[in-house]
């Protein structure tokens, strides 16, 4: 949706279909995740480790920014529509984070130094550093048609 695909009016009623149906589906599959993450610690006798306390906090979080986000963009003037994107990117920036507390953990938990050749870690790192010198030093097409005042 930050692209400029929506620009004309019929590829921009196609998105903004498409954003919706992937919008409510991720509603749905939040709530249903949600309904059984807390039955599963319905039982739980101790207390629950910080990581999971985050996770948690992270995802209850969640609920009220998408029930925002709906309203929003159901009942805010078609012409004041800057606040929906400060809303799905943070939508995304905390959905992301949700999953990386409980992934990360369990990536590294089963990872071994002998399972990677050095060569894989170096030319892996090399790549990185390419395609980081490669956005530092490209320069926007809007900054090269521009002409330059003096």
């Amino acid at each position: 949706m930050l692209t400029n695909r929506a620009n004309s009016k019929p590829s921009g009623r196609i998105w903004m279909r498409v954003h919706r149906t992937v919008g409510y589906a991720f509603i749905a599959i939040f709530i249903v995740t949600v309904y059984f993450m807390f039955l599963r610690l319905k039982g739980e006798p101790d207390e629950l480790e910080p990581r999971i306390l985050l996770h948690m906090s992270l995802a209850l979080t969640l609920a009220p920014l998408l029930f925002v986000k709906i309203l929003v963009a159901r009942y805010q003037p078609p012409g004041s529509r800057g606040l929906l994107p400060a809303i799905g990117i943070t939508i995304f920036a905390l959905s992301f984070t949700v999953v990386a507390v409980n992934v990360v953990p369990l990536v590294l938990r089963n990872a071994t130094d002998d399972r990677v050749p050095t060569i894989t870690s170096v030319a892996f790192v090399l790549v990185v550093l390419a395609a980081v010198a490669m956005l530092l030093t490209k320069r926007r097409d809007d900054e090269l048609s521009v002409p330059k005042k003096t």
